[in-house]
């Protein structure tokens, strides 16, 4: 009898602990579960909601060895946010408990880290390529003031009608092209439509190719050059500068090691610019959405017709 009690004891007490662990396992599978779904929650909610999980599995299988109370499960679900916060896979902050992940092998964090880095660098290089654009539009639009300034100077009876405000695009094509324009009545879009192949210069392609840009994009700008354009821009922006000219010579090594002699103040192909801005766009300025809806209606003409000329 007495062999029976100690051999009686020992199993029961073992059996207890079983269910307690596989309690406590099964809340933490539930919990983690719980948690993931919600991404951001707190523990009442938690608790609360498998609280009336557990009550109803309860109803449809009921276990002796289970009461079900309340407390007991919030105990639980206590406990096992401590674990799971102790693993990383979930962190709090007072009361709001925030999913955080499962914990991954080394070999799928290198990859996770390898593949965010080359998003971010991405992301660096078009910022990159953004900032550039804006330094050679501060340095083209810093010389056309000066020149600008020069030329009143020279002609001091020069009209404000006589400019072309900025921004601006400028549409070419053939002389023999017959060109329809549809103007909004606030005068703030322009609708063209072509029979021949045309072709669409932004400001900055226009002041590039005056020279007013000193050759910077293409790398033949000379060291007299990168000292004048250093004296437009902002002390900050000396690095930027630096780097574009570095990457300009790299794509032509080629580069005029001394200073290009100035464009005159007009020239041919100024004069024809200037002809060509006056009898497609005027003065005013075409929109984004005129210039898609002359492409959509030439889309077909200019796949099958030849290369245009201005």
């Amino acid at each position: 009898m007495a062999t029976s009690m100690s051999n009686g004891s020992p199993n029961t007490k073992r059996k207890k602990v079983d269910r307690s662990s596989r309690g406590l396992k099964h809340f933490a599978t539930m919990v983690c579960a719980k948690v993931q779904e919600k991404n951001v929650t707190t523990y009442s909610e938690v608790a609360d909601e498998l609280v009336v999980q557990h009550q109803r599995e309860l109803q449809s299988n009921p276990d002796p060895n289970d009461d079900g109370e309340p407390k007991n499960i919030r105990r639980r679900v206590y406990d096992a946010l401590n674990v799971l916060m102790a693993l990383n896979i979930i962190s709090k902050d007072k009361k709001c408990i925030r999913w955080e992940g499962l914990p991954t092998n080394v070999t799928q964090e290198a990859r996770t880290y390898a593949a965010t880095k080359r998003k971010k660098e991405e992301q660096v290089q078009k910022l990159k390529k953004q900032l550039q654009a804006l330094v050679l539009q501060h340095i083209a639009f810093q010389n056309l003031i000066k020149r600008n300034q020069a030329r009143m100077q020279e002609n001091p009876s020069t009209e404000e009608h006589d400019s072309i405000q900025l921004p601006f695009v400028i549409v070419s094509t053939r002389q023999s092209a017959v060109i329809d324009c549809q103007m909004a009545a606030d005068q703030s879009e322009y609708f063209f439509d072509f029979n021949e192949p045309f072709v669409i210069h932004d400001d900055l392609q226009v002041l590039s190719q005056l020279g007013l840009t000193f050759g910077l994009e293409t790398g033949a700008i000379s060291d007299e050059q990168v000292a004048l354009a250093r004296d437009l821009l902002p002390a900050e922006m000396g690095h930027i500068l630096d780097e574009m000219v570095q990457e300009g010579r790299a794509r032509a090594p080629q580069a005029p090691a001394t200073a290009a002699a100035p464009a005159p103040a007009a020239t041919a192909s100024t004069a024809a610019t200037a002809a060509t801005a006056s009898a497609t766009a005027s003065i005013g300025t075409v929109s984004q959405s005129a210039t898609a809806a002359a492409s959509n209606k030439t889309a077909a003409a200019a796949r099958s017709a030849p290369t245009s000329s201005s």
